[in-house]
């Protein structure tokens, strides 16, 4: 509908669509030269699996990288809408 009306956010979603979908494509088809990729599309059910499992590392450093990863992200936000908002 956005892009209908000649919105630009609209335009920009669609076209950020379309690079998706492009790169996408070329990086199957280049990993898929070098890895058996459909082994991985076409396998089955792994069961319940969690992130330190599939990790192998302890729940205790995957639960404080993510705390860290989400301290920074909400830094970065404080910091850039203060920079924003001058």
């Amino acid at each position: 509908m956005a892009v209908a009306t000649g919105k630009i956010d609209g335009l920009v979603s669609i076209v950020g669509i379309f690079i998706g979908v492009v790169a996408y494509n070329i990086s199957f088809t280049i990993l898929n030269n070098h890895v058996d990729i459909y082994k991985y599309l076409y396998s089955g059910n792994m069961g319940f699996i969690t992130l330190p499992e599939l990790m192998d590392i302890k729940p205790g450093i995957v639960i404080l990288g993510i705390t860290l990863f989400a301290l920074g992200f909400f830094w970065f936000g404080e910091f850039m809408e203060k920079k924003m908002n001058k």
